[in-house]
């Protein structure tokens, strides 16, 4: 007796007799249709109302040959046995089952047996059993005396594990097909053409066997692949069946996640033409930076400039939530990671996976405001708009679900309880995918620290050409004849632009820039003129979710513009001071009172979140504005500087010097015609400091890169401070500085070559190596090549 309470069963499945296989595959099919419809089997009838909504096969278990998950998690195991006699196979069979049940391996037992075994069995021990489980022991038969007296040697509780187990026949044989005609007639709700049901009935069948080979599982949403594969059509009259919900929801989601959309375009475009999949790597460490809010901003903004690392696994953008079922992408600004969720939802749609995909922002106010619990909000949001009923969906113990969730640090303080309510969730439904996106900022709970984390990383610059030129054919269309010019464009606006390298890295700048070219930009235009057409594009094209301005477009640009300068000077002030100096300086255009002008404040900052410029973040216990992209903010100040007086102006660029942040919006500014007040305001500081010396770097760059003409005057001062600096002692200042001067030559030849001439017999050779490069780089009216060849064959002894 002892091996009977032994768990260690062989496999066997594939090795029973054809006619064996042939049974249990019937079975096995008749109880997937069961499991699509939502209807009972009733072989446990009276005890639950065995709605199964998992099978699986082959388990190992002591009834190994199906295993059923009800509702609530209630477990059943199943042997299937044809032409069964008395005897020690089905004494072994009852045995093993009583065992498990004893142990609380499983719930229920069931033995299956075909119309041809033993009728003292399929009738007679079936009857007793029952009749034992409800404490009758008189009058038994003599199987039932036989498995009750194994029970006993067994020290088991005959009565307690009798009512749980039970002996049904099933009429799945090819001379009587009982059973099988009752499944061809659920099969009838299933399909949506009647004609059908033959062919549904067969891929079952072909199915169950390879459920059984294979040791698989099926649950609705896993047969709604099976049937559609075979081009059966799935009707959506019964909405109360798993199979109608999860086919109603799949196709919900899969038309309404069809396509991605970006700024400046009125059409959805196709993830199967026109997506650039961002690259996903690995993250490696998820611990969560401890510094202050001013670090953590520099490193968000300065996310695209992240470069993939060879130790990095990269993965496909379709296998998340694949293999580990629950995972954390972490993303910058811009990099996508709203249409990623998007592309999942269809994907997984598509494969039939019931799918839910939500705001968790808004969840969160959900919860917070409705006291709703979690998967309350979650089914409420997700389900939204889709036609069904959220109790429908919930009742019917479909446990597959994939949940996707976008923006977990933008929870605020609601952050903590959402995550633990999405692990709670994960535990409670093993068998769901859940993937969550966040920024690295605000990022802040632990609940999730053993889930697996993804990075979304930049667009490698070899893609970038592509990418654009097919985000450039999906807009025009096929017929477009600018279709056929679209990688020249992207070619141009990638190789030969100042921009191009800015917005290739970004997916939004990317797309950005894909609607601007359809438009007819210039692909090499300069980056003021670009983000010129960027904010123009903003005015004129906003996102249908944005909704109309609430204000004229003058007051619009001036919010964006201050707000700009706060974000440049102070990007550490709270949301409050930033929204008090933005209304301060409106009310006073505005003729507005104080509380007007900060309603007026607060409804352009929801417009220009939703539109896609602002941000709003927390870290830690500090929230802030700022803008998606940093540059957004840079040229916004460099509006707020044009708008100046001079001595306003003055005051301004003096407080901005020295501050990192200054350097690009005095670059936008000056290409704006502010060059010759910030030139005079800038030349006038000390050259003696740390400061002086930046101030000196930037005039260069800013004489070299500006898109106006730069008067001559101007010219000669900026490069006679300069040079006036290239004899320092400092070497890699020098070096720093030749750099800049060295591009500057390319721009004013006759200006750099006059100058450097006089430094090439310098004694110190960075000095002369500084010199020298920009005599080169001038041109030959400014050196003697044999004096050249001697100054090389010198410089590597100096």
């Amino acid at each position: 007796m002892n091996a009977l309470l032994s768990n260690n069963k062989k496999k066997a499945g594939g090795a029973a007799t054809a006619g064996g296989m042939n049974f249990q595959t019937a079975v096995t099919a008749l109880a997937a249709i069961h499991v699509a419809r939502g209807r009972p089997l009733l072989w446990l009838e009276g005890l639950i109302d065995d709605v199964p909504v998992e099978i699986s096969a082959e388990t190992g278990g002591a009834g190994d040959d199906l295993r059923f998950t009800y509702r609530d998690g209630i477990i059943s195991e199943v042997q299937i046995k044809r032409g069964l006699r008395a005897g020690t196979r089905l004494w072994e069979t009852l045995q093993k089952l009583a065992v498990a049940i004893h142990r609380d391996e499983i719930n229920y037992g069931i033995l299956v047996v075909c119309p041809n075994s033993s009728q003292p069995i399929a009738r007679q021990l079936a009857e007793d059993l029952t009749r034992i489980g409800e404490g009758r022991t008189d009058s038994l038969k003599n199987h039932a005396k036989t498995f009750k007296q194994n029970l006993e040697k067994l020290d088991l509780p005959v009565s307690l594990i009798c009512a749980r187990l039970r002996i049904v026949t099933v009429h799945a044989l090819t001379y009587d097909q009982a059973s099988i005609a009752a499944a061809r007639a659920e099969l009838e709700h299933i399909c949506q053409d009647k004609k059908q049901i033959g062919a549904a009935w067969e891929r079952l069948y072909r199915d169950a066997g390879a459920i059984i080979e294979y040791r698989s599982a099926r649950r609705a949403s896993s047969i709604i692949q099976v049937l559609t594969s075979a081009n059966i059509k799935i009707s959506l009259k019964e909405p109360r069946s798993p199979v109608a919900v999860v086919s109603q929801l799949t196709n919900w989601v899969a038309k309404t996640n069809s396509g991605f959309s970006i700024i400046g375009v009125r059409k959805r475009l196709s993830f199967d033409s026109a997506w650039a999949p961002v690259p996903i790597i690995v993250r490696d460490d998820i611990s969560n930076e401890d510094d202050g809010l001013v670090e953590a901003l520099a490193r968000y903004h300065a996310w695209d400039q992240r470069k993939e690392q060879a130790k990095n696994q990269q993965i496909e953008s379709y296998t998340l939530g694949r293999f580990f079922r629950f995972a954390v992408v972490v993303a910058g600004p811009g990099m996508g990671k709203t249409t990623l969720l998007t592309y999942l939802a269809r994907r997984y749609s598509e494969d039939g996976f019931p799918v839910l995909k939500v705001n968790l922002r808004a969840l969160a106010v959900r919860m917070r405001t409705k006291g709703e619990a979690f998967e309350e909000s979650m089914f409420e949001l997700g389900l939204d708009g889709s036609g069904l009923c959220v109790n429908d969906a919930r009742a019917h113990g479909i446990g597959d679900w994939v949940l996707l969730c976008d923006g977990l640090d933008e929870c605020g303080p609601d952050q903590e309880s959402v995550a633990e309510a999405l692990l709670k969730f994960s535990i409670g439904h093993p068998n769901s995918r859940i993937i969550v996106t966040t920024r690295p900022i605000g990022y802040r709970t632990a609940s999730l620290s053993d889930w697996r984390h993804y990075d979304l990383i930049p667009l490698a610059d070899d893609t970038a050409v592509e990418c654009l030129s097919e985000l450039i054919c999906d807009i025009v269309g096929p017929d477009d004849p600018r279709n056929a010019a679209a990688s020249v464009l992207a070619t141009a606006h990638v190789k030969q632009s100042q921009t191009g390298s800015l917005t290739v890295r970004s997916p939004l700048l990317l797309g950005i820039a894909a609607a601007l070219l359809v438009r007819g930009s210039e692909p090499s235009q300069s980056k003021s003129k670009l983000y010129a057409e960027i904010f123009q594009l903003f005015d004129e094209e906003p996102p249908a979710r944005a909704g109309p301005a609430p204000a004229a477009n003058s007051v619009m640009h001036r919010f964006v513009n201050i707000l700009g300068w706060n974000v440049v000077s102070s990007p550490i002030n709270s949301v409050k001071d930033m929204r008090d100096d933005c209304a301060t300086k409106l009310a006073l255009g505005l003729d507005y009172t104080s509380l007007q002008a900060k309603q007026l404040v607060d409804e352009c900052t929801c417009y220009w979140q939703d539109v896609g410029l602002l941000e709003r973040v927390q870290h830690m216990d500090q929230d802030t504005l700022t803008f998606v992209h940093k540059t957004f903010a840079e040229y916004a100040c460099a509006r707020y500087l044009s708008d100046l007086s001079e001595s306003d102006l003055k005051n301004a660029v003096y407080s901005l010097i020295g501050q990192q942040s200054w350097s690009e919006v005095l670059g936008f500014a000056t290409d704006m015609g502010l060059g010759v007040m910030i030139y005079d305001a800038l030349l006038s500081s000390s050259q003696d400091t740390n400061t002086g010396r930046d101030v000196t770097l930037r005039c260069v760059e800013l004489i070299t890169e500006s898109t106006l003409e730069v008067s001559e005057e101007i010219v000669q001062r900026v490069l006679e401070r300069a040079f006036s600096e290239l004899a320092s002692t400092r070497r890699q200042w020098v070096y720093e500085l030749g750099s800049s001067i060295l591009r500057a030559a390319k721009r004013f030849p006759a200006e750099v070559g006059q100058r450097a001439a006089k430094l090439l017999e310098n004694s110190q050779p960075w000095t002369r190596l500084a010199a020298w490069a920009s005599v080169v780089e001038a041109g030959q009216d400014y050196y003697d090549l044999k004096h050249l060849r001697s100054a090389l064959q010198e410089l590597p002894s100096s």
